[in-house]
């Protein structure tokens, strides 16, 4: 029979198998309980940079001591670039694995193919009380839970010298009261210059992380939005049209 995989993050994992562990009944009794079956589970992640796999493996290990009955196939760990054409190559040789951690790219997708299980009757009130819905609407298809949301992105932050403010005489936003975008340009403006002397420009202002790909055109789409700019854009005709060209985007 072909089994397929639970899409969920490695914290939905332990409530996924809590439920295979019990041996039920809350009555003492002076039999000996029946060994529970063993039960050998497949979890493949993309969270495969070094530190990330050794807090995995930390909380499997730990997963494993609590419930001696399951064991926790050595993970297999691929990069997130390839984890699309890897789930297509483990469908087709009907290899897919149990459980995996991904982020929700290909959710709509393969849950639609019906590759993926739900999940909500492995997800208790306090568990779904616990997550924000806006989170929950990431793992949904057509009304359907097919995955715990267990990494939200970060909201970026300014960090700033107080040194060089106090040099240059800027008083940073209170805290609760941030400065507006026309604000910050503007402190931003009178921190770049030329330091050492040398007619060349050699303090920034506002210095954005120096990095390509995904991380960058975050940041990127993030500036863009706070002007009205769009990186894409549908039209009345449904059609989708780069956003590039818009004159809001070109002025952010």
């Amino acid at each position: 029979m072909k089994k397929a995989p639970v899409y969920l993050s490695f914290i939905l994992f332990i409530y996924l198998v809590i439920p295979l562990s019990l041996t039920g009944g809350g009555q003492k009794s002076t039999q000996l309980k029946p060994e529970p079956d063993k039960i050998t589970l497949r979890y493949v992640s993309s969270m495969w940079r070094e530190d990330a796999v050794r807090i995995q493996e930390d909380q499997i290990k730990e997963f494993e001591d609590a419930h001696p009955n399951i064991e926790v196939e050595p993970t297999i760990y691929v990069p997130w670039t390839e984890y699309r054409t890897w789930l297509l190559r483990a469908i087709a040789s009907d290899t897919l694995p149990d459980v995996i951690q991904h982020g929700v790219e290909f959710l709509d997708e393969f849950a639609r193919y019906g590759t993926f299980s739900p999940l909500e009757k492995y997800i208790t009130e306090q568990h779904y009380n616990s997550i924000i819905e806006p989170a929950w609407e990431t793992a949904r298809v057509e009304g359907k839970i097919y995955g715990l949301p267990h990494m939200l992105w970060y909201e970026p932050v300014l960090i700033y010298r107080k040194d060089i403010f106090r040099n240059e005489g800027i008083k940073p936003a209170p805290v609760g009261e941030p400065w507006t975008m026309e604000e910050a340009i503007e402190a931003a403006v009178k921190l770049t210059g030329d330091i050492d002397g040398d007619e060349k420009t050699d303090r920034w202002g506002w210095v954005e992380r120096g990095r390509s790909g995904w991380i960058f055109l975050k940041h990127f789409e993030w500036i863009l939005r706070t002007w009205d700019g769009e990186i894409i854009r549908q039209l009345p005709d449904g059609e989708w049209k780069s956003g590039m060209y818009l004159a809001e985007t070109r002025s952010a």
